[in-house]
């Protein structure tokens, strides 16, 4: 039930287990139970379960196919949810797919970590899955007015401004990097009309680090900077 009930998961097994369940039980006599009870009783498991192992126990196996299908039906609803989220996760994981096959960046290669030191590698943005490469470096980047930008151009350097990866953002303006080494890096973001930002990030072991990024359009970003009190002194000594 969770995947379906999310937040709500604590009321419904509540209820459904602990106030419809228990009163219903057969712990007393299901004929001195209210007719709403007793209808419950023929159908909830706990019920079911109490009236099987009290027909094991005490007369026999004597009426306990009843309660076995019943369980057998819970197990079954319980199957058939877990089967349905796993559908819903496939098709979920298989759109996210589609959209990153239109992006320029590869999946990684497959390596052995114990053998060959990490490369530094680009990574498709998605949910991450067991067994894949966790990312050591992840962000978004977006506009000025809050809009994420696709294919924008991110270049991480070391500290010596050699270039280690460079990829570009999705369709939903994210990024992620991993196979970097420990220690400080620099990330360049760069798009076409707009201006480039630059943000010097620490690495370290098992850390993932976030880098967000707002572009701003080259236009407006060189009125901001004329603005600055530095910029008109400067311009004052200049004429």
């Amino acid at each position: 039930m969770a995947p379906f009930v999310k937040h709500f998961l604590p009321l419904a097994g509540l209820g459904l287990y602990i106030v419809l369940s228990v009163p219903s039980s057969g712990l007393v006599p299901v004929e001195l139970l209210p007719r709403f009870f007793q209808v419950l009783h023929a159908v909830m498991p706990l019920g079911n379960a109490v009236d099987g192992l009290r027909g094991v126990l005490y007369f026999d196996n004597a009426d306990v196919l009843k309660p076995v299908l019943v369980l057998c039906a819970w197990i079954a609803a319980g199957m058939t949810l877990l089967a349905l989220d796993a559908w819903r996760h496939h098709r979920m994981a298989a759109r996210q797919g589609a959209e990153d096959e239109l992006e320029d960046v590869p999946e990684p290669p497959v390596e052995d970590p114990s053998m060959e030191a990490p490369v530094p590698t680009a990574l498709p943005v998605h949910p991450h899955h067991f067994g894949e490469l966790l990312p050591m470096l992840e962000g978004v980047v977006r506009d000025g007015e809050q809009q994420p930008v696709r294919h924008a151009a991110v270049t991480v350097m070391d500290t010596s401004g050699r270039q280690l990866v460079r990829t570009a953002t999705n369709a939903r303006g994210e990024y992620a990097v991993t196979g970097l080494p420990e220690g400080y890096i620099s990330v360049v973001v760069s798009y076409p009309g707009r201006n480039p930002l630059v943000h010097q990030k620490l690495l370290q072991s098992g850390v993932a680090v976030r880098s967000d990024f707002t572009l701003h359009d080259r236009r407006n970003g060189t009125t901001r900077t004329a603005a600055r009190p530095l910029d008109l002194e400067s311009a004052r000594h200049g004429s």
